[in-house]
C-alpha cells in the first residue's frame, strides 16, 4: 500500500470550487490513460506537470506570477491541466472562447459531435459533461482572460522599450 502525500491548497478566487462547487478528490491512477494521449510527448517529467501558464510560454507568454493558473489540489491539476491542453492545445484564452463558440449550438450547448474524442474527454474533465458552452466562456473569462489582456500590455511595453525584440 503506497502513502499519497496529500496538500490541501486554499480555493483560488478564480476556481470552480470557489464559485459554490464542492471540491472532489481525483485519484491520478483512475485518470483514463487516452487523457494524456499527446501527438508529441512531453519533455517535463511527470512529476513537473506544473501550474498552468495562462498565456503559454511557446506564445511569449512570461515567467511571471500573473502568467499562472495553481489548481487546488496535484490532482485536480494533473487533470485538468492535461485536459485543457487536449481541448486547446497552446491556445490563447481568447482563442479558446472562439474554439467554444464554434462548437456551441444555438441553444448554447455544446456539439459534442464537433469536438475530437480527445476534446470531449478534456471537456469532461474540465468543465463537466453538462456544462454549456457560455459557462465555461464565463470561467475563462473571469479566471484567465484577464492574465492575456495583461500580457497584451505588458508585451507591448516590452516592444516600445525594444522595438527589435
Amino acid at each position: 500500500m503506497s502513502k499519497k502525500k496529500r496538500r490541501r491548497n486554499a480555493t483560488s478566487p478564480t476556481s470552480p470550487s470557489a464559485a459554490g462547487e464542492e471540491a472532489t478528490e481525483i485519484d491520478p491512477e483512475e485518470i483514463p490513460k487516452e487523457l494524456f494521449s499527446r501527438s508529441k510527448p512531453s519533455t517535463r517529467p511527470k512529476h513537473q506537470v506544473g501550474n498552468h501558464h495562462i498565456v503559454p510560454s511557446s506564445r511569449g507568454g512570461p515567467e511571471i506570477i500573473w502568467n499562472f493558473f495553481s489548481w487546488n489540489s496535484t490532482a485536480e491539476r494533473s487533470v485538468k491541466h492535461v485536459a485543457w491542453h487536449n481541448m486547446f492545445v497552446n491556445a490563447l484564452p481568447s482563442e479558446a472562447i472562439v474554439k467554444i463558440q464554434s462548437w456551441m449550438s444555438p441553444t448554447e450547448k455544446v456539439d459534442r459531435s464537433r469536438m475530437s474524442d480527445a476534446q470531449r474527454k478534456g471537456w469532461d474533465a474540465f468543465f463537466g459533461p453538462e456544462a454549456s458552452g457560455s459557462d465555461a466562456i464565463a470561467w475563462i473569462k473571469e479566471a484567465f482572460l484577464p492574465a492575456e489582456k495583461k500580457w497584451e500590455q505588458w508585451n507591448a511595453r516590452r516592444l516600445r522599450k525594444n522595438p527589435l525584440g
